[in-house]
């Protein structure tokens, strides 16, 4: 569709859900509740599992990862980086564990959020990290994998687009907390 052979292999397809949902996902899983729940007013009986936001929220995260994934997929095949397909498959990894971060609350910064309040969640993502690692530096495993090796400007790529993703996630945040707290004021008003 853009002029690029397909981006990554069947096999790094199968990696990438293994890591990313399967190692990842366990972190996740163990995720405290977020403080001030009990707080909340209960959802109704009748709302489905994806109200109160959660719906659209999962579809436009959905959107930013992809869209930023295919840029940084184009933009490497369209400059020549014999490593694009590497470049690629690690975006998918590093964008996917920026967003879990910034998921951890749905309200609060994720510098706010204590990273070790979920050791579950540092511990898999410290392992997917070095699992994606090995992929990428271990010549044994690139004929496994259908990858090469990246240079340092070329492994910064994945993690400046995760930084992208975790600032426009945290900004949607922020846009949300100040209109609840202005239909707040305009409550008491």
């Amino acid at each position: 569709m853009f002029g690029t052979p397909l981006p990554l292999s069947p096999f790094q397809i199968l990696w990438l859900n293994l890591v990313t949902d399967g190692v990842l996902g366990l972190g996740i899983g163990l995720e405290p509740a977020e403080r001030g729940t009990m707080q909340r007013p209960p959802q109704r009986p009748t709302d489905g599992i994806l109200a109160r936001g959660l719906g659209l929220r999962i579809l436009w995260q959905g959107l930013l990862l992809g869209v930023v994934n295919l840029a940084v997929a184009l933009w490497a095949f369209h400059s020549g980086q014999a490593q694009w397909q590497t470049i690629t498959m690690t975006a998918v990894v590093v964008l996917q564990i920026f967003q879990a971060q910034a998921s951890r609350s749905t309200s609060e910064p994720v510098w706010r959020v204590d990273p070790r309040s979920n050791p579950g969640l540092l511990a898999t993502t410290g392992i997917i990290l070095v699992l994606q690692a090995a992929v990428i530096f271990v010549p044994q495993l690139h004929a496994i994998f259908n990858t090469t090796s990246l240079s340092v400007q070329q492994t910064m790529v994945p993690f400046a687009a995760g930084l992208l993703v975790l600032m426009i996630v945290e900004s949607v945040k922020i846009l949300g907390r100040r209109s609840e707290h202005a239909l707040a004021a305009s409550q008491t008003m």
